[in-house]
């Protein structure tokens, strides 16, 4: 599909900076962190961007990922300084910068399939890839390890994700009952290939994301964090009860046709609300641990990828076929990434599969493919960055307040979920590599003896208790000090 710029996407853009301004202005760092990367991923437009000299294309993300990190660097001095930038699993990010040099070095042929040429790689391409690590990989992680430390960040976390899929809701409504055309309706086209948006007898919505899939995965990640939030009793409106909320997005996500996130779902939820804090992270690490086994298994071929076929093809012959189109596309990418095990080869698709007749066959439908284009060791960073905050969260959870635990779950699950669909799906915006951040800067500071909201409310009832005990003295008091005057 081509991509596109109408005069309503250039003006939506163009507002990014201003909102963010007010945002950094009106609340905390945190905060506006929160309402620009959501308010972007909700309601700006998909697949237009402004092209600049020098710059990577500017779309809904990168704009907003700028904005952001010029606010910080403004606004939120103190709370950097007090993360520490630079060390432990943030080294990973310069892992991933060191790993483009050994591309760069690595990739100085030409490339010719058919009519097709593809260029060596050179130290512009090292640029490229720095700048994209920086603002696409770097700065989300940081955002949300620097930014989000206690129980109120976790709060602000989840309830963001609650809030929007309840601010979702009437769009939802709209498309499953008209076919996903908001997108088209605003911006003056669509977001995705009409075809895909019809899924089980119905419409599956997407509204201003980029995919259906996108939204599934959103409001599956709302799911999770309002059920986090009900365990605590924490109210994100007054108009319904926190598991009326936690019920109502559950509904929502069983609404949208959409499979995957539906199983993440059916899976996920009960174990959010009926299992402890500890429980539901020994699961998030356990489905990290498939996550991060997966890409060998494909290559050794361990996974039983034919029989998944199988079993799928009982129920539905078109979603077998699907499925192992997608496995076939896998293997074909895997085979030509194992050319060039470590660094990969780069950009500019050299590491697809191409025809003789120069037609590029691809179809990379996992972001954890277009991760290897730089090779195994961009995906393991990659994989430390996004998979090993569960661990650090399992490992600290027992110093965290007993009351706060499900707020530290909640925010593992809605990171793990979002870092598995990376299997079988794309990377449709920052938010996982944002949550796994999140992730590990609330079990670093959490876990430290920061201020937890139940710490908070003992403070604040022996606060009242001290105040009422010093009113009754001066009250017992005062009789005598008016007879001494008189």
């Amino acid at each position: 599909m081509a991509v596109q710029i109408t005069p309503t996407a250039s003006v939506a853009l163009a507002l990014v900076p201003p909102a963010s301004i007010a945002a950094f202005a009106r609340w905390r760092p945190a905060k506006a962190i929160l309402v620009m990367l959501i308010g972007a991923t909700m309601f700006l437009p998909e697949r237009a961007f402004f092209k600049v000299p020098g710059l990577p294309p500017l779309d809904k993300h990168t704009i907003t990922l700028m904005c952001l990190l010029v606010g910080v660097l403004i606004k939120g001095r103190r709370e950097i300084a007090a993360g520490k930038p630079g060390r432990g699993i943030d080294l990973c990010i310069l892992g991933i910068m060191i790993g483009c040099i050994g591309t760069m070095l690595t990739n100085p042929e030409v490339l010719r399939y058919g009519k097709a040429t593809l260029p060596a790689l050179t130290q512009s391409d090292l640029i490229s890839d720095w700048v994209y690590t920086i603002l696409q990989v770097g700065t989300p992680f940081l955002l949300g390890r620097l930014f989000f430390r206690n129980a109120e960040d976790a709060v602000l976390l989840l309830s963001g994700f609650v809030i929007g899929a309840l601010i979702y809701t009437p769009f939802i409504m709209i498309e499953l009952r008209l076919s996903p055309q908001l997108h088209r309706w605003i911006y003056g086209f669509a977001q995705q290939s009409f075809a895909e948006t019809k899924r089980g007898g119905g419409y599956r919505p997407a509204v201003f994301m980029a995919h259906g899939l996108a939204l599934a995965l959103f409001v599956s990640a709302s799911a999770f964090g309002a059920w986090a939030l009900a365990r605590r009793k924490y109210r994100v409106t007054k108009a319904a009860s926190p598991t009326v909320v936690a019920l109502w997005c559950s509904t929502l996500l069983a609404l949208l046709h959409s499979t995957g996130a539906l199983i993440y779902g059916i899976v996920g939820i009960p174990v959010a609300w009926f299992t402890k804090p500890k429980t539901q992270l020994r699961f998030a690490a356990v489905i990290a641990i498939i996550i991060a086994m997966y890409p060998v298994m494909r290559i050794k071929d361990w996974f039983p990828a034919q029989e998944l076929v199988d079993y799928t093809a009982q129920k539905s012959q078109e979603r077998a076929q699907s499925i192992a189109t997608r496995f076939s596309n896998e293997d074909a990418f895997l085979d030509r990434a194992l050319i060039k095990p470590y660094f990969g080869w780069g950009g500019w698709s050299r590491g697809h599969v191409w025809t003789p007749q120069g037609v590029d066959d691809s179809i990379l439908d996992g972001a954890w493919l277009a991760m290897l284009q730089r090779g195994f060791v961009e995906l393991a960073f990659d994989g430390i960055l996004l998979l090993f905050p569960v661990f650090m969260a399992l490992r600290k959870v027992d110093r965290v307040a007993k009351a706060d635990q499900p707020l530290l779950a909640g925010v593992a699950m809605v990171s793990i979920y979002y870092t598995l669909d990376l299997l079988p799906n794309g990377n449709f915006n920052r938010l996982p590599m944002f949550c796994a951040g999140a992730l590990a800067g609330l079990s670093q500071g959490m876990s430290a003896g920061g201020a937890g909201l139940g710490n908070q409310q003992v403070n604040v009832a022996a606060i009242r208790a001290l105040a009422a005990e010093l009113l009754a003295r001066r009250t017992a008091r005062a009789p005598a000090l008016t007879g001494g005057r008189s």
